[in-house]
Parts: C-alpha cells; structure tokens; sequence
C-alpha cells in the first residue's frame, strides 16, 4: 500500500511515524526488525511518499489502534499538496482544545490536556486541529510546550516534533495532535493519555533564522598553569596539554588524538574556568559523565549533567542554573543535545566552547559509529561562535580526516600523541584452558586490579562463579544484571571492595581508575579500535600493566557470523578490522609496532621489550622441519580445504566423525603426528602461520600453502622456530628504561596503605568513589614528598587549594607519624621528588637529563634537535626557568645548550 507520511515525532533515539493511506486510514508505522528507541525510523520524512507492505497488529489497546508492522518499504516522492490531502482525508477540528478527541480532554491543575479511561476513550489516538488563538512557546519546564490562552487558565501541549520550535505558532495553522500512551502518574489511581503537539504545516513556510550569538570578550584574568595550580593541583602539564590549551584558549578549533590516561579531559575542562560562558560536553555514557562531574564539583567547579538519573525537579533546576548562567561545564548525552528545550537552553547561555569526547562515533569508517553523533553536525552549525573541540582515544588516519572534515575542522588545527602506551605488556597466547590460564594469570596478580573481558553474558556469568569459588574477590558486569547492580559492581571495583571484574565489552568505558594492573581478554575483540579502547584501561598511573589475550580462530569466526547478521552497510569494513586484528594477533613481529601502525604511527625500535614476540626473540630457536613437513603434507592430502582443527586431528590419527566421513583415516599422513599432543600442534601450527608458511582464508578457515611452505615441504629450505612449550612471559620484569618499575620497600608500602584506607573511610562517608578524594598516584606523591606542613602539602601534584582545606589536617598527622616512626626526612624527600617530577614531562625536548649513581647528572641531545634553528636569543627561556629547579640542574641545561652548537656547528 502507499502511505503519505503526515508527522515524525521523538521516540527514543528514533522517530514515531504517524501516515494517511490511501483509503484516508491513519495508521502509525512499526518497523518488525527494530525498535524506534533504538534508532529506527528515522529515515521518513514528513511530506514523503512511501509504499510499504504491513500487517495489522491485533492486540492493541485503544486509543492507539492505529499501528501497522512495515516489513518493507520504498520511497516513492514527495507529495504534491500535503495539506490539502490532510484537509482531504482527516478534516481538521477548529477553536478550543476542548473539543479535540471527541471532547474527552480534561486538564491538570498546570493545565496539561490528558483522557482518563473512566471518562471514556476515542477511537483513535490521532487528530488535526486549527487554533483559533496562537499557541505561544513555553520553556520554562523539563520539555518545551505550547499554551493555548483561555479566560480560566492556559491549556498546554508537550512538543514533541522534529521542528524548530516556533516562539508563536500563529491561529488558524493547521498543527497536528496526538495521544501519548497510558501513564500513570505518582499517587494517581486513575491512568492517563496527554495530549501531545507533533508538528505544523504552512502553505508557504515562514522565514526563520537562528540567533548567532557573538562571542563573549574573553579577557584572561588567569593564566593556565594557575589555573592547572589551583584547581587541579599540579605544578607542570603532561606532554601537548598545554599546547591544546593555549590553542582552545585563544579560540581555534582542535581535533584532539590522545591515548588514554594522558589527559584528554583536561584540555577543555581547564579552558572552561577561563571562558567567559559554558562549555558543553558531548558524552556518551551517564556513568561518565557522573564521574567527571562528581570530580570536577570535589574541586569547587561548577560543573553539571542533565540525564535520566535526574528527578524531574532536579533537571529543571539544573536547566534553569545554565540559563542563568551559574554552570560552566554542562554534561551532555548527544541525543539529550539534540533535543529542542536543551538547545533553546543553549541558545541563553553563551556557549563558548562545544567538546565532543569520543568523537570516532562520528565517523562512518570508525568502530563505534553512532548515528546521533552524526547530527551533531547540525549543533555545530548552530552554535558556530563557539569553539570546537573533537577530542579521541582510538582514531585511525581515516577517521581522523573524516571527523575534519565532519566539523569542518583545518588540518593545522589537529593534535595527535603517539598511541605508544610504553607501560603496557602486551602478550598473546592460544586458548586452550580458559579456566585453568586465567588462574595463573591471576596468581600473578594477586592482590591487584583488574579486569577480565569475555564475548558473552554466559561466559561471563561461568567465569565469574569459577572464580568466587576459588576464593577470588571478583563481582560480574553485563546488560541482563539490573541498572542497580551493574552499578554497585562498578563502584565496588572502583572503589577497590572487589579486586576483579568480570565482563563483557559494556564494562569499563570513561572509568577512571588509575591503578589498574591486568586486563586479560578470554575473547577476541571485534577490532583493534576496541582492543586498543579496552587494554587502555590498564595503567594509567604510568605504571606498569600487563595486558593478556587468550585467542583461537573459533572467536574469530564467531564475531564475523554476528557480522553477517548485521546491517550490511557496515559489513565490509567490521569484516576488515577483525581480519587486521586478526592478522595482528597471529603474527610474529613486535606487538607494538603492528598495533600502532594501525593507527598511522611509524614504530622505530627493533625491540620494544614490552610484549610477547619480542621477549620470545631472545628464546633458543630449534629446528622444526620435521613437523612443519608433517603439518604442510596433512594440508596437502585433504586438498587444503580445511581448517586446524581438522588437519590435527588427521596427524593425530583421531576417529571423529568429520575425519571419517571424508576418508581422511586413509591418508598417508593419518596418524603419524602422534609425537605431539593437540596442544603442541596448535602452537606449532600458529608459528607456520606467522612465518607465512600457510595462509588462512579469512571467510571459511581453510588452510592453503604460500610458497614458502611449499619450499620447506619439498626439502628445499629448513624451518627454525621456537620450542612447542611457550615461556610465559607476562611476569617478567620490564627491559626498558621508562617503564616505572613497581617494587618498593614495606615501610613504603605500609605508608601507602594507611593512606589508602584513610581515604577509603573519606570516601564512604562522602558518598564518593575513592579517586574522587584523590587518585593513587596523588597518594604515591604523598608516600614520596613526604609533606610535613600544609604548605607542603598543598604541592603535591594533584592536590590543590580546596583539598588542601578538605583534607590536609586528615593526611598529614598520619604521614608525620609515619616519619617519625621511621626516622625519616621528609625534608629531603620532597626535594628528592622536586628533582625528579621537574623532568617528567615535557612535550617538546631539546635534551634529555637523568641523574648518575654519583649523583651528577647526565645530558643527552634530543634526536631531532640537531635538525633544528637554536640561538641564545632563542633558546627556550621558560624550560630553563620551570625545569631549573637547583644549580645542578640548570647547569646542566646550559651545557646540553653547548653542546648542541658543537654538534651545529
């Protein structure tokens, strides 16, 4: 049948669509594969016209009798006279409300028209109507409405549509009216239907312009690293922080590429403090947002969020706060932005900066692409004055000109860190025994976070009792635990009361807790976008993390069986990430390099010492040609049409059904693998593998020999590999220099500990998370400097002025005990730590400083530096001011200053 589509209402994510077929019905389109909350429906346009086949549904509840279940659908054209078919098929109703819905509506005391069931119900749900008085906009509560002025009162109509809500909608317009579904309201026995405003419809549609607002002058009273002082309590930015500022600062757009834990956030919550007006952050999960707020407010900022965890009375109070403009950083979801109240709020509150965190989302070639992220563009648009700041942890060179070009966003206006996180161990190994593997990778990590990610709600739930079992403090997180528990667990874990979490791929995005220890994957994840997302959780202390995944191809070919399941729009590219992540983790170069290649960045090193093959590089290589003839000629007999599994079980002489039913049991090559048990060959056959004497088809799984393989098969070259009985590896030691190593004395760890539980009691009686009191590494700084006065104290990187006040009289009698216990200077400790935070970061070196074990110290030049202009006139003043923090050092300074004019010259 064909439908003209007559109304596109919000719903969720999506879109209620309301139409006219051609014998005059109204009916209301379902889509039988999605739900509108979701997302779905959006595709219709008022105006269109769409031929669909449905079916009725038949256990509808009146008044909405009007839904059909579209199976299919095409778009056929845009309807020549749509008001005149509306005027055609469903006559409008004129003057008073009273008299829509055959005269069933009555109004709350606010006056919000509604139906009762006791005073009778309509059959139908949906009705046109033509004012005779303008209907005038109304802001001030959580949803915009519209008042029809009446001698008793106003009589008031939630909007509901897609349009730019008028200021006054004229008499005599035709709009069209609608019944919400049955509600009912608190300490109301009675249920309800509101009568709700969808949309409007002019003859010829009036000229409208939004309002630009012209920027505020913006006079800086504070300088940054003040503010960077004050606020957030440290005395130096990590490396690009202050460069993204100063360039957010004098109001340039950025596309901002950092990798998690280097302080993305900052980069627009400091600017914020400095604006004059608010800045809006787009971001996508509430336990995110709640965080960030919560921390923000700890430090006396003004910040806040409008989501569901708000009472009706708690959003509109806050709304109100932003319209007077009390509120500098306001926490947004995108589909909450789009909504129209919150952005006429907007449009009264001098937005001076719009952040979007996790901006991949945008991207249709990124790995989270979400369709609401799409139409920020439009709010781009709208606030234009504002700066523009897209900031992200996981973007690949396509992405990253994608969203450019999205938000229109220059290419010198960008900023991207490498994605090397040095701190993290990154090993893979097969999966054989999850149980039994995950065991021992925990008792490596006893007494330490972290997380544990699996592909389903089931492997979690089996892991997870596997563990309490065995004495292991774990708590499980995945969507079929009620809001409230996966809420309590996360606190729990962040809060440090269970050790392990257990959970699939929803756990863990915005959390911000620092000493993550392990992630461990017993699934493969969808893409190395989400890989990378997930392992970046670990160690953002900067202390070391290992980071474990348990892989076999039958992950694999599960995630690409979802993926055929799927939109097909998305297919080809989800099928290509998880092939690269694939060929990735089946590979036999540093793990590193690979990962980061990925992401567009040219690895230098040989060895990174920091991941599985290049620890393994070190291992006594044997020779394998034996067995990898053995493996090649098994592929060879069953015509290399099959996969590992089964070319093993041929040399293993097994009598599964599939070897027997296709004769394999009599090939040459039946049986005479037997030296080996079906773990050693699945070791073997991933190193063929990797050194590329097979390739695996990527659809079906089949092995087929490349020509290397064939060479070492015809005895023309040998194979030298690594032992079948892989080392472990991820328990030792890091090799490389900038990796803090994580062994301290127990007198230190003692201390560390009476300040953790310090803060743990804070934390409970303030109802907060433990980091939001402070972070472990701030406690570290403590156990560190040693601070004996408030003065001391208050510098300590993380601490600030309004902590100082909250919690210096808490913290510092325990650190004084502690030294005197331990007769410990706490003077030279915190010129000790003084010395060595002064050259912690720096974004741009000229030369590097470390001290010698006779306490003089090193200096070597920079790499690049040599490439670069210097003169005395030129030379970076301000690094020798800030890093110059004793005689030494400054000296030091000055000689890496001659030396690079010798090496110049």
């Amino acid at each position: 049948m064909k439908v003209l589509i007559v109304a596109k209402t919000r719903m969720g994510k999506g879109a209620c669509i309301g139409a006219i077929t051609e014998d005059g019905k109204s009916v209301r389109l379902i889509p039988f594969n999605d739900d509108p909350h979701n997302g779905a429906n959006r595709e219709y346009e008022v105006g269109d016209v769409w031929e669909i086949s449905a079916n009725p549904v038949t256990d509808l509840i009146p008044p909405h009798i009007e839904n059909v279940v579209v199976s299919e659908k095409r778009r056929l054209r845009t309807a020549n006279d749509l008001i005149g078919s509306i005027n055609r098929f469903m006559p409008p109703k004129d003057g008073h409300p009273c008299g829509l819905f055959d005269g069933l509506l009555q109004s709350t005391e606010n006056g919000a028209l509604y139906i009762a069931k006791q005073n009778g119900v309509p059959p139908y749900s949906t009705t046109f109507w033509q004012p005779d008085q303008p209907l005038i906009r109304d802001t001030a509560g959580k949803r915009v409405r519209y008042r029809y002025p009446a001698e008793n009162g106003s009589c008031t109509f939630t909007f509901v549509g897609f349009q730019e809500p008028l200021e006054v909608i004229p008499a005599g317009t035709l709009v069209r009216v609608s019944l919400a579904h049955w509600w009912r309201p608190k300490n109301n026995a009675e249920e309800r239907c509101y009568a709700q405003l969808s949309g409007w419809f002019f003859k010829e549609e009036p000229e409208r312009s939004i309002k630009l607002e012209s920027p505020l002058p913006q006079t800086l009273h504070q300088t940054p690293i003040k503010v960077l002082k004050d606020v957030f309590g440290h005395e130096q930015f990590r490396p690009l922080q202050e460069a993204i500022i100063s360039h957010v600062l004098n109001r340039h757009d950025a596309l901002i590429v950092l990798p998690t834990g280097s302080g993305k956030s900052l980069c627009y919550q400091l600017p914020a403090l400095i604006f004059k007006g608010l800045t809006v952050v787009v971001s996508p999960l509430i336990s995110l947002m709640q965080d960030q707020v919560m921390q923000l407010q700890q430090r006396d900022v003004c910040a806040a969020f409008l989501n569901s965890t708000l009472s009706h009375s708690e959003y509109v109070a806050t709304m109100q706060r932003v319209k007077r403009r009390k509120i500098q950083l306001l926490y947004v979801a995108p589909e909450t932005l789009l909504r129209p109240e919150i952005l006429l709020m907007l449009d009264e509150s001098h937005v001076a900066c719009l952040a979007i965190d996790e901006a991949h989302c945008i991207s249709q070639w990124g790995h989270d692409f979400r369709p609401e992220y799409r139409q920020l563009i439009s709010v781009r648009e709208r606030f234009r004055n504002a700066v523009c700041v897209a900031l992200t942890a996981t973007a690949t060179p396509r992405v990253q000109q994608d969203i450019k070009q999205l938000l229109k966003i220059q290419a010198e206006n960008e900023f991207i860190a490498s994605f090397d996180r040095k701190n993290l161990f990154i090993g893979i190994k097969l999966k054989e025994e999850v149980l039994k593997q995950t065991l021992a990778f925990l008792n490596t990590h006893r007494d330490e976070s972290g997380i544990i990610y699996c592909q389903t709600k089931k492997q979690v739930e089996s892991l997870f009792r596997n563990l309490v079992e065995r004495g292991i403090s774990a708590l499980p997180y995945h969507a079929d635990l009620d809001s409230e528990t996966r809420k309590q667990n996360q606190e729990a874990f962040i809060n440090g009361d269970t050790q392990v979490i257990v959970a699939t791929i929803a756990f863990g995005m915005g959390i911000d807790k620092e000493d993550v220890r392990f992630i461990l994957h017993v699934g493969l994840p969808k893409e190395p976008e989400s890989y990378y997302q997930e392992i970046g959780r670990a160690g953002r202390d900067g202390h070391r993390a290992d980071c474990l995944l348990l892989f076999n191809y039958g992950d694999a070919d599960t995630i690409k069986y979802f993926i055929d399941q799927g939109a097909p729009s998305e297919r080809e590219g989800a099928l290509k990430r998880l092939q690269t992540l694939v060929d990735w983790a089946t590979s036999a170069e540093c793990r590193r390099k690979g990962l980061l290649a990925y992401f567009g960045e040219h690895y230098e090193e040989q060895n990174c010492g920091m991941c599985d093959n290049c620890c393994q590089t070190e291992m006594e290589r044997v020779d394998l040609t034996g067995p990898a003839r053995k493996f090649l000629s098994s592929v060879i007999e069953t015509k290399e049409i099959f996969g590992v599994e089964h070319i093993i079980n041929v040399l293993l002489g097994s009598k599964v059904k599939k070897v027997v039913k296709n004769r394999h049991h009599q090939l040459p090559a039946y049986g005479t693998g037997r030296e080996y048990n079906k773990t050693q060959w699945k070791h073997l056959a991933l190193q063929f593998l990797q050194h590329g004497l097979l390739k695996r088809d990527a659809q079906y799984g089949s092995l087929r020999l490349t020509n290397d393989g064939r060479a070492v098969f015809r005895g023309e070259t040998q194979f030298i590999g690594f032992p079948v009985n892989p080392i472990d590896h991820i328990t030792e030691e890091p090799t490389t220099s900038n990796v803090t190593s994580e062994k301290t004395d127990s007198y230190v760890h003692e201390l560390f500990e009476q300040l953790r539980t310090k803060r743990k009691e804070l934390a409970d009686a303030e109802r907060v998370p433990s980091f939001v009191v402070f972070h472990d590494r701030t406690l570290r700084e403590m156990v560190a400097q040693l601070p004996q006065s408030v003065e001391a104290f208050r510098q300590v990187p993380g601490v600030g002025p309004v902590k100082v006040k909250k919690y210096a009289d808490v913290f510092l009698p325990i650190i004084c005990a502690y030294c005197q216990k331990t007769q410990v200077d706490g003077r030279k400790a915190f010129q000790r730590r003084k010395k060595e935070r002064s050259r912690t970061y720096i974004s741009d070196p000229i030369l590097t400083t470390k001290p010698r074990d006779d306490s003089t110290v090193a200096v070597e030049i920079t790499p690049d530096v040599i490439d670069r202009e210097f003169t005395q006139d030129s030379f970076p003043h301000r690094l020798l001011t800030e890093l110059a923090r004793s005689d030494e050092d400054a000296q030091a300074l000055q000689i890496g200053y001659e030396m690079i004019q010798e090496v110049k010259k």
